[in-house]
């Protein structure tokens, strides 16, 4: 049986029309998350995206311009709301008096930014942000998380892996164990609800590297109240609700 054009047409569009209500859909339940890129600059090397979306339509948009030089401000951070287009394809956010930043959702995990009219950047520059971790949630404890961020600066990636800060907190006895950055960590915690305190010390040894940044992770540590698993991700704030650490979970080794 033939159907006529107009037929095929009007149903290649209620195909269309439901495929992107499910992407949307999807995209949808699968909030909260994160999504991070490594976007173009014009003045420095980059510029590192971090995008956080709520299932309450709310956000928090962080944007690190990497290296740059002189008194120009280094860090944005926006706060407001998200919604999708019309489409159900193209996702909006919005604060007050600031310029909208559009992106286009290609998937559940990876959004691809827009100019600010909505339209594809045309350019060979990578403009896509990845979901962060993964749509699991890992527990707090027997996880194995890698600091990633302290104190607003990331972590550079350390090519050998029993080098890397890290701490893993054992439900067992609520032991702490981990690497500082010169000296293996061992101690407690303490948890109350989102509160958390921790008691450390190290097995010191002779230090030819990383001592400066042990001492920092150590007083860090130390000012941890509460903390937050979103994710495959842990942020610990201060008594202030500052963030002062975040980690991403990895494979126990």
């Amino acid at each position: 049986m033939r159907y006529s054009l107009p037929f095929r047409l009007s149903l290649l569009f209620v195909l269309i029309f439901f495929s992107a209500l499910s992407l949307a859909q999807d995209f949808a339940k699968s909030l909260p998350a994160t999504f991070e890129g490594k976007l173009p600059c014009a003045d420095c090397p980059g510029t590192l995206w971090t995008l956080k979306l709520s299932p309450d339509q709310s956000y928090r948009l962080n944007v690190e311009y990497l290296e740059r030089q002189g008194n120009d401000e280094k860090k944005i951070e926006k706060t407001g709301r998200w919604k999708l287009d019309a489409d159900q394809r193209k996702l909006t956010i919005s604060q007050k008096g600031q310029p909208d930043e559009r992106f286009e959702i290609l998937d559940a995990n990876t959004l691809r930014k827009l100019d600010m009219n909505g339209r594809p950047i045309l350019s060979e520059l990578n403009y896509v942000l990845k979901r962060y971790g993964s749509t699991s949630t890992a527990k707090l404890t027997d996880t194995y998380w890698k600091l990633v961020q302290l104190d607003g600066e990331p972590i550079a990636a350390d090519q050998e892996k029993k080098d890397e800060q890290h701490i893993v907190l054992a439900q067992e006895n609520q032991r702490l164990t981990g690497f500082a950055g010169c000296n293996r960590i061992i101690g407690g915690y303490q948890l109350e609800d989102q509160r958390i305190a921790f008691s450390m010390a190290v097995s010191r040894r002779a230090c030819f590297k990383g001592e400066e940044a042990e001492a920092k992770f150590l007083a860090t540590l130390s000012q941890a109240a509460r903390w937050k698993v979103d994710g495959q991700n842990m942020e610990l704030f201060d008594q202030a609700g500052k963030t002062i650490a975040r980690f991403q979970a990895a494979y126990l080794r």
